[in-house]
């Protein structure tokens, strides 16, 4: 099986919701990997946590093991409330790497880099086609409406 869609770890936003875990959704801890089309993403899991490995992992020229870390500075991870009663997770920047040679990379999970075991927090399909750079930028240009959003009122 492969990448089909995007979501939310169900065992860790549970854990964060129960306040059993230290995984922050704004901290400068986080980190940005990509993957490949062998892995499947398993969102409903009650596994505690959703445990992100380097199995699958998608690494290249300036693109480390383990991928790149979404600090405040640079990408700068928000939560904000929209008028129409969605909370709305998202990075003030979008991903831009130059000078890179890596792929394919048919998505990426967003995890708990600082955490022990590295909880997967989000994991972002790409649509189905894998993307690959040679000595060029690796961009990922989030939705305007974030990088994950929930419906907190029908």
């Amino acid at each position: 099986m492969a990448w089909t869609e995007s979501g939310l770890f169900f065992a860790t936003w549970r854990d964060i919701l129960k306040d059993v875990t230290a995984v922050s959704l704004i901290d400068t801890n986080n980190n940005l990997s990509l993957v490949n089309n062998t892995e499947t993403p398993d969102f409903i899991s009650s596994t505690d946590p959703s445990t992100w490995t380097t199995t699958n992992e998608v690494t290249g020229t300036n693109w480390a093991s383990g991928g790149i870390n979404l600090s405040t500075g640079t990408y700068g991870p928000t939560i904000t409330q929209s008028p129409s009663k969605t909370l709305m997770w998202d990075l003030t920047g979008n991903v831009s790497i130059a000078n890179t040679t890596l792929g394919p990379a048919y998505g990426c999970y967003i995890y708990a880099a600082g955490q022990t075991p590295k909880a997967k927090i989000i994991g972002v399909w790409f649509g189905g086609t894998g993307y690959t750079t040679v000595a060029g930028t690796f961009a990922i240009t989030w939705n305007v409406l974030g990088v994950a959003t929930i419906a907190m009122a029908a």
